[in-house]
């Protein structure tokens, strides 16, 4: 992602917007938009959409099941800047997940409570600025499991309604961060999907020996995410995205593409 520093945008792009990231002959009423495209190579990608939000209109609105680009195509001039890049990195956990899920390994333990659905997946921001590493559990890596503490900022925040979506070869995931939430002075540096937990069930174990489940009990879901760390860390990726303003809503999506 190109960084952001959520104040005016760069003069370098056009003011219509790209087609290739979902955005047609779209015109600001007034303020300019900035927006840069960056191919990823492994065909997954991150986008934040920013908006001026001071009422929470722009973020009731994504919430109920909207996504980003007819939030822009409804909110015009509100819209301030949209940044999207890759790629990130799979964790242990993501790869061992994904196969034995495809497989049917995790059948007879209840496969759902290890699924990203809507009631448990999760987008969350950090400003752990460490680099990626596959064995990371947490998005925070400053995470301690067993006192549930954590020395960096971060926040998990639940996927939008009817999200995440499958459309043709692409998952997306996309959760809203109102005003008010994550807009800590050290600004957006890290990325990842987690799952929170809600599907857990105790009675049936966990198989994957990539994660440390034991305090899994108070991750429950509260509704509108929180910082709380997952049991279950997909994938990660670390890029400097500045401050999110004050009463500003950033939407964050995840786009990860088969071919």
């Amino acid at each position: 992602m190109t960084a952001f520093d959520g104040s005016s945008p760069s003069p370098d792009y056009p003011l219509s917007l790209n087609t290739s990231v979902g955005y047609t002959n779209l015109r600001m009423a007034s303020d300019s938009v900035s927006i840069k495209k960056v191919s990823s190579p492994r065909n997954i990608s991150w986008g934040i959409t920013r908006f001026k939000d001071s009422d929470g209109v722009v973020a009731k609105f994504t919430k109920s099941g909207h996504s980003a680009t007819e939030a822009a195509l409804r909110f015009p001039e509100r819209l301030i800047n949209k940044t999207e890049n890759g790629p990130n990195g799979l964790t242990n956990y993501g790869k061992t997940l994904q196969w034995n899920l495809f497989i049917g390994a995790l059948a007879n333990t209840g496969s759902p409570e290890y699924s990203f659905d809507f009631n448990s997946a999760r987008l969350g921001v950090s400003d752990d600025t460490t680099a990626f590493d596959a064995s990371q559990n947490f998005l925070d890596t400053s995470y301690d499991d067993s006192t549930q503490t954590a020395t960096n900022n971060f926040y998990a925040m639940d996927v939008d309604a009817t999200f995440p979506q499958v459309s043709g070869d692409t998952i997306i995931f996309q959760a809203t961060f109102s005003p008010g939430i994550a807009e800590w002075a050290t600004g957006w540096q890290s990325f990842g999907v987690d799952n929170d937990g809600s599907n857990w069930d105790g009675s049936k174990g966990w198989t994957l020996p990539t994660a440390d489940f034991s305090a899994v009990a108070s991750y429950e879901n509260s509704g509108a995410g929180g910082a709380t760390a997952g049991i279950g860390l997909y994938n990660r990726f670390v890029s400097n995205q500045a401050v999110k303003g004050a009463l500003q809503t950033w939407i964050l999506t995840l786009n990860i593409q088969q071919t």
